[in-house]
């Protein structure tokens, strides 16, 4: 269906918009806080790089939203770069993100087989995605596996969703050493990504590991609803930023 390709270009335009505007935020507030001249000339330049990520998202807005407002019969207006200051460029992101959302709303009120509660918590799982930052091989085809369970979850296609989400979780176990989940979840104590008395953290990461096998292939009889599909979702987001840590005390990122 042509208006779900719409909304979920809208959605990645805005996902990656919104992580830019992150990084040039905060890197403006590392440059009030640098002294150093050398740092304060690094600072700068990361930050042209950024506009330049900047203006690429916003052209890639621009080059999509006249197809949105024929295709929805909506107005959109498309967004104009005035000049390329840093604050001019934050505005521009900014409203590149409200107008997104103004498109990827529409489209779910008119067609969505889920809820406006369930549309707020797939945002927010996007959210914390575009916000992930790991310099660990496989992290660009984790993330990717996690939005394509997102998108099965969006129409509504909730034992697909769960297949894909389930081996994403799968393979982060499969990636920390152990011969059990226990033996694992040791590992993540031992290195000091979660703490020792955190039994609520212990017992999540366990009824997470077992839910995924279960639906991946250890009980046909299993079917996902929504909610344990979008809970497994959440689940896998979690168990990614754990497994992030890990691979950072090892020193590999």
């Amino acid at each position: 269906m042509e208006e779900v390709e719409i909304m979920h270009s809208f959605e990645s335009i805005r996902m990656q918009a919104e992580a830019i505007l992150g990084e040039m935020e905060n890197w403006r507030r590392t440059l009030i806080r640098t002294i150093n001249p050398s740092g304060i000339f690094e600072i700068r330049g990361i930050l042209e790089q950024k506009i330049i990520e900047a203006k690429r998202i916003i052209d890639e807005y621009n080059s999509h939203y006249y197809r949105a407002a024929n295709v929805l019969n909506i107005g959109l207006q498309p967004v104009t770069i005035v000049e390329s200051s840093e604050g001019a460029i934050l505005g521009s992101l900014r409203q590149t993100i409200v107008r997104c959302d103004s498109v990827v709303g529409f489209v779910r009120d008119t067609i969505s087989p889920i809820s406006p509660q369930e549309a707020d918590r797939l945002q927010s799982l996007r959210g914390q995605l575009g916000r992930i930052s790991a310099d660990i091989p496989e992290i660009d085809s984790i993330t990717k596996n996690i939005e394509e369970a997102v998108r099965e979850y969006e129409k509504g296609h909730f034992l697909a969703s769960t297949l894909v989400i389930s081996r994403v979780i799968v393979y982060i176990l499969s990636r920390l050493e152990g011969k059990t989940d226990d033996e694992r979840i040791r590992l993540l104590v031992s290195s000091g990504v979660i703490p020792k008395d955190r039994e609520d953290i212990h017992t999540f990461i366990l009824k997470t590991c077992r839910k995924a096998r279960n639906y991946l292939s250890h009980d046909i009889r299993v079917f996902p609803d929504s909610s344990d599909s979008l809970s497994l979702l959440g689940d896998s987001v979690t168990l990614l930023n754990y497994f992030i840590l890990y691979t950072k005390s090892l020193g590999r990122s």
